[in-house]
């Protein structure tokens, strides 16, 4: 990982690189063993006026698989976001958000997989309400315009329908904290169009020696649908 930040008085700008070599056993579509390459490169900026402010950003994204039978799903991957935002209380801002991202295979109109561009518009708060409650709601619809072509086993199902992220944090004692969370996203899939991944999130943290170590523990349900 590499990042670089920059801040002005009104306006800051990040730029964050990284690489991940990562292997599992299987995923939701995918069997056997598995060894993936993922390159990112993510750059934003923020600018505010008074209480009103703006972030724009986005990224590229690298997908390649070392197995010669998985690398038929070798990607590209690209974004774009903007958000707008009014500070509704000093550390609490209301915010509203449209991301645009898209999915290109490398085997491009000659395989059996669709590229597709998703369009998502959000709305909700981000921050902390009191000194001891944080919290993150976003919530609004996603549309996925599918790239279908002629061929053997293409997915001609597009998705539209409700996504969000909610988090809630509280602070219970000095050194004790507890988060929860829930997310309804649209993500890519290789065997249809869309997956769309529910996850709920418990999560307890406890800092120990005046805060300088920190023990944290979860518990994770996420489903996925195709």
């Amino acid at each position: 990982n590499a990042r670089l930040d920059l801040y002005g008085v009104d306006i800051e700008g990040h730029l964050d690189a990284s690489y991940v070599r990562s292997v599992f056993p299987q995923s939701v579509q995918l069997r056997g063993q598995l060894e993936l390459d993922s390159y990112q490169l993510r750059a934003w900026s923020e600018f505010r006026v008074g209480r009103l402010g703006a972030r724009v950003g986005g990224s590229i994204q690298r997908f390649d698989y070392v197995r010669r039978a998985t690398s038929v799903i070798d990607s590209w991957g690209y974004r774009a976001d903007l958000q707008l935002y009014m500070r509704v209380l000093p550390k609490l801002r209301a915010l509203l958000e449209y991301n645009w991202f898209a999915v290109e295979y490398d085997e491009g109109r000659a395989g059996v997989l669709n590229d597709y561009i998703a369009h998502q518009v959000r709305g909700g708060v981000d921050g902390a309400f009191t000194p001891r409650i944080h919290a993150s709601f976003k919530a609004g619809g996603t549309f996925q315009d599918v790239d279908v072509v002629n061929g053997v086993g293409r997915d001609q199902a597009e998705f539209t329908g409700a996504t969000a992220e909610v988090s809630l944090g509280w602070k219970v004692f000095v050194r004790t904290s507890l988060r929860l969370g829930f997310s309804r996203l649209l993500e890519p899939s290789f065997q249809s169009n869309f997956l769309v991944n529910d996850t709920l999130l418990a999560e307890v943290t406890q800092k120990l020696f005046t805060n300088k170590v920190s023990l944290t523990a979860f518990i994770e349900y996420s489903r996925s649908d195709v």
